[in-house]
């Protein structure tokens, strides 16, 4: 064994001696370097994670703040509208009354807003409805109740000379209606210092000019008998429908609905047909002292004899309004002549 050692160490080289020490340093910086490298990966996982836990502590932090609580209070709704007045009223006797029904909405229409003021030449742009009909009617507007009730008018009228005579299409504004129309607002203006002509145009047919219309039947009076309160006459269904139209700046579905009521009867009324009577009742003088007032008459709740005749000068709220018509469509003609 010694003489194998012996050997061995006179064999090697200078260069080739040992190098266990150096070894040794070596393996020692490179434990040295890897703990150091696993404990710095060590501190930034650990950082890393401080800072995640701090990003959600702040998250949870804003989302409570966020979140309403259970027992705050909650939100106002949206009023509720009110349901809609009747426009109607039957007669509780059952009797003539049951066609055309009461008159319009007693309550004070101030909730509805009027349209924007026209010029006073009378050519109002068009108030179209949803069935394209507007106010005033036209020559363009399409077949309606309304224009065949002032065509039935102008032909039965004591004035010869605005009488509608000849072929003429019913319910329609064409020439020899329109013709005829003219000649009934410029004569009924000058008896009555009326105001059809300027308010609707000359030919057309809109509120101020109905009014005149359905008031001819009462010719040139302004004291009418059966017109007093509790009186029941066939003569107030013209008094409620002219009032309708007086009244009136949004026509809708219930307006609509009560004037062509009352406007079938008038019809029927001038052809020769049934003549329905109709009470002086509590309605019909809350209308007149609404029209009262805002024509600025005193509110006598009467027909009295200026109401009478502001009716007739074709005098309506609005007086520079147009008006609108709001309701779905208007009713067809019926036919007659």
């Amino acid at each position: 064994m010694n003489f194998t050692s012996a050997f061995s160490r006179r064999v090697w080289q200078p260069s080739e001696q040992p190098r266990t020490a150096s070894r040794i340093v070596a393996v020692s910086v490179a434990v040295t370097l890897t703990a150091g490298v696993a404990l710095g990966i060590g501190m930034m996982r650990s950082y890393d994670s401080k800072l995640a836990a701090e990003e959600k502590a702040k998250a949870a932090a804003l989302t409570r703040r966020e979140t309403p609580s259970s027992t705050s209070t909650p939100l106002p709704h949206p009023p509720v509208p009110h349901p809609p007045v009747p426009r109607t009223s039957p007669s509780p006797s059952g009797g003539h009354d049951a066609g055309p029904a009461g008159l319009t909405d007693p309550r004070p229409r101030g909730h509805k807003a009027d349209p924007a003021p026209a010029p006073e030449s009378g050519l109002f742009a068009a108030a179209t409805s949803h069935d394209g009909a507007s106010l005033p009617f036209g020559p363009r507007t399409r077949a309606n109740l309304f224009v065949q009730f002032a065509q039935v008018r102008l032909a039965t009228q004591a004035n010869a000379a605005c009488k509608l005579r000849g072929h003429y299409s019913i319910g329609v504004l064409d020439k020899a209606t329109v013709t005829a129309l003219t000649c009934f607002q410029r004569d009924n203006d000058k008896r009555f210092h009326g105001v059809t002509a300027r308010t609707d145009g000359l030919g057309r047919l809109g509120r101020s000019t109905m009014t005149a219309l359905l008031m001819a039947h009462f010719g040139t009076s302004t004291s009418v008998q059966g017109l007093a309160p509790g009186d029941r006459s066939d003569e107030v269904p013209w008094l409620k429908n002219a009032l309708v139209w007086a009244d009136g700046v949004e026509l809708d579905n219930g307006d609509i609905a009560a004037t062509g009521a009352l406007t079938k009867v008038n019809i029927d009324y001038l052809t020769g047909g049934p003549r329905p009577t109709s009470a002086m009742d509590s309605n019909v003088q809350v209308s007149l002292k609404y029209y009262q007032d805002v024509v600025g008459l005193p509110a006598t709740s009467r027909a009295d004899s200026r109401t009478l005749a502001a009716l007739h000068a074709g005098r309506v709220k609005s007086q520079k309004t147009a008006g609108v018509v709001t309701a779905h469509t208007l009713p067809s003609p019926t036919g007659r002549r």
